[in-house]
C-alpha cells in the first residue's frame, strides 16, 4: 500500500476538517461548487474520496465537479485503488458501494477504512 498517512487522514479526521459539509456516499462530489479552502469546484455534498483534493495536491475537481487524480482527464475508481497501491476490490470496498450502502454516514464510512487499514496491518491512531 502507498499512500497510507492520506487514508489515515481520512478515517480519522473530523467531522469540521471535512470539505464537503453533507456527507453522501453515493456522491463523487454534487451541489453547488465553490471553493472551500482553496480547493475550487467543490459541491456541497460528497463521499471520503471527494475529500481528497482538501488533503493532497494530487487531487483535484474539474469545472464540472469530477474528482480527478491529477494528469487524467476523467475518473475511475481504479485510479484510486492504483493511487493507493490496493486491489479494485479493496477500492470499492472503501469508496464504493461494496461495503457499505449508499444511506451509511460518514462514521460509518470512516469505521470501515479503519477496519479495511487494521486488516491490512496498518496502526491508526
Amino acid at each position: 500500500m502507498k499512500n497510507v498517512d492520506i487514508l489515515i487522514k481520512l478515517a480519522t479526521m473530523p467531522e469540521s476538517d471535512f470539505l464537503h459539509k453533507t456527507y453522501d456516499h453515493g456522491k463523487w462530489n454534487f451541489g453547488a461548487q465553490r471553493t472551500i479552502r482553496g480547493v475550487p469546484h467543490c459541491g456541497t455534498r460528497g463521499c471520503l474520496a471527494s475529500e481528497l483534493p482538501g488533503l493532497t495536491t494530487d487531487w483535484s475537481f474539474d469545472e464540472e465537479g469530477e474528482l480527478l487524480l491529477n494528469g487524467y482527464d476523467s475518473h475511475k475508481i481504479e485510479q484510486l485503488a492504483g493511487y493507493f497501491d490496493i486491489s479494485n476490490f479493496e477500492s470499492r470496498q472503501i469508496f464504493g458501494l461494496q461495503e457499505l450502502d449508499e444511506k451509511c454516514t460518514r462514521k460509518e464510512a470512516q469505521e470501515n477504512l479503519i477496519r479495511f487499514l487494521i486488516e491490512k496491518g496498518v496502526s491508526v491512531p
